[in-house]
């Protein structure tokens, strides 16, 4: 009985390592609604503009950092993310950010998300997001709450 909970508490402790380290690797980042149930609004492009057309997913490479929860992004074909004033976005010349999970105070249970800093939803200046399909992939910055359209959490899926 001792060797099944030791072996049962170790499997927990395993699963949850995991789980927690799945955002490092090679992923796309989604855009999630950021109100319950937390639909899947589409993705960043490798430029990290908000879309819904699928082969425009940009495949993103995240490498954690010497804290837990912490991340630098950068975008296969374009280069490092970042946080250009209020705007996300991927390429030659931004200045590498680091970026946070939420750890166990996930707003979207379930899910992994991206914060930076205190901030982690986004939202863009069209008048009304997510794009439809075919349109012009959206530039995204931090939401002030004035925009219209859906508002997004960054969210992250394994490749």
């Amino acid at each position: 009985m001792r060797t099944q909970t030791i072996t049962l508490s170790l499997l927990a402790a395993l699963c949850s390592s995991v789980s927690a380290l799945a955002f490092n690797g090679t992923g796309q980042l989604r855009t999630v609604y950021n109100r319950p149930p937390h639909d899947d609004l589409g993705c960043l492009t490798k430029d990290g503009k908000w879309t819904v057309d699928e082969p425009l997913c940009g495949v993103f490479t995240a490498v954690r950092t010497g804290n837990y929860n912490d991340y630098t992004l950068s975008a296969e074909g374009s280069g490092p993310c970042g946080i250009d004033h209020i705007y996300f976005t991927c390429g030659e010349g931004v200045t590498p950010r680091i970026f946070s999970t939420w750890g166990d105070n996930v707003p979207a249970p379930g899910l992994t998300v991206l914060r930076v800093g205190q901030y982690g939803v986004f939202a863009t200046d069209a008048p009304d997001s997510p794009p439809p399909p075919g349109a012009e992939p959206l530039r995204i910055h931090f939401y002030s709450a004035s925009e219209k359209g859906k508002y997004a959490w960054l969210g992250w899926k394994e490749l």
